[in-house]
This record gives C-alpha cells, structure tokens and sequence, in this order.
C-alpha cells in the first residue's frame, strides 16, 4: 500500500507584529472574516448553484478580504525552503493564485483578458507585472516593463498596487505618445493640439455642415472612419494611410460582422470620408489616426536606421488596459514597442468609453498576424468582485435581451457571477414621480435611485432631496 505523500498544513500570515498592536490588528482581521461570511453566499446555495450548471464546480467558496476595504487580500507564498532567503534585501515573495488566475497570469506570448466591469481585469494585470518582474527581471538587467491607461487615476492605482520599480513605466496614453515622439527623431510634421480634430469638433465643424447629416449619424461616420477607413491594419499597409473604397464597399473584402453599415450606406459613407480627408486638408488639422500612423513610420525608420534611438521606447513588457478604447492602428503601436510576444491585454467589449471604435478580439488577432504573433484564445474572467449577484442577475437579464436583438454588436461573455448574494435590486418602468415617493417612503425607504442620464439633480428635487445618484453610462 502506497502511503500519500505528507502535505503540510497552511498558515496564513496576516501580520507581523509588536505585542501592543496585536488586539487592535485582531479585531481588524476579525472584522474582515465577519465581513466576508455575512456578504457571501451560503454554502448550500452555492452547491444548489452548481448543481445546476449555474456557476463553475470549482468556484471558490472563501474569499479573504482586505482588512481596510471590501476587496480580495493579496495573498503571498512563503514556503519553508524560502526562509533563508527573507533576509536578503532582494527577496520578494511570490504571489499566491488561483488556478484561474494562474492560467492567466503564466501564459506565454500576447495574452488578451476578457471581462465585464468588476471582474478583476486590472487586478490580473498588476499579478501580471509582479509575475514577470519576479520571473524574468532577477536574471535579466535589461528587463524593462511599461503600463498604460488612458486615465491618470488607473494608472495611479496600478503603481501604488505594485509598488514603484525604477524598470516599470506607469504612463497614460497621451503621456505616451508625447514621449515617444520627443525621443525619436524624424519629426516632419507639427501636430498642434489646437490643431485636432476629436468627435465633438468633427460633429460640429463638418459633420453639421454635411449633407448626408440626416442620413448618417455622426458616431457612425466618426466609429467607421477611425476604426476601418483609416485606423485599421488594412489601412496601415497602404502607401496612403487609407482603405481603398473597392475593400470597404464590397462586403467579401471586409465582412458584414466586421463592419456592421449596411451595404447601400458605404458608397456614399466613403464619399463623405474623401470630403473629411479634403476638409483636413484644407483646413490644416489632423485626428488621431494621423498621428500615430505618422508615429509608426517614425518607429519603422528608426528601428531599421537607428536602433540605438529605437531601444530606447522599445519595452520587454506591455501592459494595456481597457484595450477596447483602442483602434487597430493604435494596438499595433504597443506591438512595436514590445514586440510580437510581449503584450498583455485587459479590457470589456461591450465597455467603450472612446468615440469611434469598435472592438472584437479578431482586431487584436488581425494586428498580430501582421507583426507574426500567433494570438491564443481570450482569457475570460466572470467572477465579479463589484457587485453582488442580485445586481449582477438584473444587469445579466438585460445583456441578455442586448444579444437578442443585436447579436453581432459585441462579444458575447458568459454571465458574471457573485461573490456574495446581495439584495434584488428592483427596475420602475414607467412609475410616476408621485408613486415613487411613496414607494421610496414606505416599502422602499433606504433604497439608492440610479438614473440613466444627468438628471438627479432635477429627481432629487422632485423627490424631496430623497439620496438620488447618477449612473454614468
């Protein structure tokens, strides 16, 4: 008979401390644990849950939460043969993960994450970038990492989850650009901020003057102009920058999925985008495919002339989040500076915040084939550690009647699932001012009032300063 072999037991370590903090740092943890068991899920209606298909057999049932918020505890692992190595001003423990989280975290090449807002997308990039620093950067000197977010506040969050590293960047996307053309050089072309031309001046200043404006509607012409016209690797690989008219207006060369305008709009789409090209022109302004097309032959020609200059953008990792903002041109950018295999990509399809893209994860694939980097099927994460399941139903409720009526609008995720149960939240289709003041001062008396546009102010003056918040889309 064969013995098992002996596993040792696991402690976990939340503090090391002097005797005089022991009972103040014990009612924290205490606190925490009270936290977590009240907000989640009973364990028999986890198991009823998974019987029936509706969350995964392995989904975790205990979840330790940060002792100063609701959030999961980053958690390390320090197993004995390590002890030794804790004195030594180098160390630095290696990370504890899931199973889910390391399937994510250790997979090789460019790796693209998947989610819905809440569901952890941000935190498997900083588990990420402590992977690799402790993987790669204690044997390689040269081992340079970069993150990049549109926003300072994420980037922020990122940098102070990992700790700062004199060999990791934490740069927004403007930041970026306006780095990388500060060093390169090759500068031929001045693009003047005043100079640009965003989605609201392109509605204003052109699209208002047009005469197909009651036609086509100014997202639609703008989405298609940045992300096929002109933002797309197609149009890249043209000696002009732009899509001929032959690939855009025959459906067999671009595909209805990928671009969703119906096929007698795209003659006259493509005519109003020549009148778009010529009023730039003439106008002397540039929009954001301008730029960083013009940005992406400088990196050709100074990686093939220059490479000194050119190492000194370039990055062994990158790390981007909210991938879906971002046009193919712009996705091929993070390519060059990290090369084929050295991407990571988080972000939420049907989450856009940035007029005029279109995101699918055949774009990102389409970008990877160009530069030779074999793209694996999208990571996925469906736990969401946001919102409880009661919120989480509703919203799944709602994608789910999305779906049915536009079936190729985005990719479609499985349902997110909670960590803890929650109350139903409840949806007032049609209900009077009137009725909702009784409601909210009777049955429903604590209850928040969520509204789809900016008018809380105005809702909360008509329900008596009841709590009223704004739910930005």
């Amino acid at each position: 008979m064969t013995e098992e072999p002996f596993t040792p037991p696991k402690i976990v370590i939340w503090y090391v401390a002097k005797h005089k903090q022991v009972s103040r740092l014990m009612q924290l943890i205490d606190d925490s644990k009270s936290r977590s068991s009240r907000q989640q899920m009973p364990a028999t209606l986890v198991t009823e849950l998974q019987n029936e298909g509706l969350i995964p057999q392995n989904e975790k049932k205990d979840v330790l939460l940060d002792i100063f918020g609701n959030v999961p505890l980053k958690v390390y692992d320090v197993n004995f043969n390590s002890i030794n190595e804790i004195t030594k001003e180098s160390w630095t423990p290696q990370l504890h993960l899931t199973d889910e989280e390391r399937d994510i975290v250790e997979a090789k090449g460019t790796v693209l994450v998947l989610g819905r807002s809440g569901t952890g997308k941000t935190v498997t990039i900083t588990q990420r970038l402590e992977f690799d620093r402790q993987s790669t950067a204690a044997h390689d000197p040269s081992f340079t990492q970069l993150f990049v977010a549109r926003s300072v506040r994420l980037c922020r969050y990122v940098e102070g989850a990992v700790g700062e590293d004199n060999r990791t960047s934490f740069l927004t996307y403007a930041r970026l650009l306006n780095d990388i053309e500060s060093t390169l050089p090759g500068q031929t072309r001045n693009f003047n901020p005043s100079q640009k031309i965003d989605f609201g001046r392109f509605k204003r200043d052109f699209h208002g003057h047009s005469s197909s404006n009651e036609k086509i509607s100014a997202l639609i012409l703008w989405t298609v102009i940045r992300t096929f016209l002109k933002g797309s690797i197609e149009a890249f690989q043209t000696p002009e920058g732009i899509l001929p008219r032959d690939e855009f207006v025959e459906v067999e060369r671009l595909g209805k999925n990928r671009c969703r305008l119906p096929v007698e709009l795209r003659e006259q789409v493509y005519d109003e985008f020549l009148q778009y090209q010529k009023y730039l022109q003439d106008q002397q302004l540039w929009d954001d495919c301008d730029r960083v097309r013009h940005l992406l032959l400088r990196m050709k020609d100074a990686k093939k002339h220059d490479p000194d200059i050119f190492a000194q953008v370039q990055r062994s990792k990158v790390y981007v989040d909210e991938v879906q903002d971002y046009t193919q041109l712009e996705i091929l950018l993070f390519f060059y500076l990290s090369g084929p295999n050295g991407l990571f990509l988080a972000g939420d399809p049907a989450q856009s915040v940035v007029e005029g893209t279109e995101f699918r994860f055949e774009e990102v694939r389409g970008v990877g084939h160009f530069v030779g980097s074999v793209i694996q099927k999208p990571k996925t994460v469906n736990v969401n550690f946001r919102s409880h399941s009661g919120i989480l139903n509703c919203a799944g409720g709602v994608l789910d009647l999305m779906f049915t009526h536009f079936p190729s609008s985005v990719k479609q995720l499985k349902k997110d699932n909670g960590l803890f149960q929650g109350s139903r939240p409840g949806v007032l289709l049609g209900t009077s001012i009137d009725q909702l003041n009784i409601l909210l001062g009777d049955k429903l008396k604590g209850a928040v009032v969520l509204t789809h546009d900016e008018s809380a102010r105005h809702c909360r003056r008509l329900l008596n300063d009841y709590k009223v918040s704004y739910l930005k889309d």
